[in-house]
């Protein structure tokens, strides 16, 4: 879903072509991977543990 949501973001950027979309991109992306991301990995290594630590250890967080 994040991917998602910053290629859309970055298509429109590019479509539009201003800085301030260029920056609307970034601090999406900063915002999803320093703030929203770890918040989400916290709550589920709370929910599932050791299978969620296992599972992130072979899963890539963005693809």
């Amino acid at each position: 879903m994040y991917v998602g949501v910053l290629v859309s973001l970055l298509g429109v950027a590019l479509w539009i072509g201003t800085a301030p979309m260029y920056m609307a991109v970034l601090s999406t992306f900063l915002a999803f991977n320093f703030f929203h991301i770890p918040r989400e990995e916290e709550v589920l290594r709370q929910s599932f543990g050791e299978r969620y630590l296992a599972y992130s250890k072979d899963a890539r967080r963005w693809l």
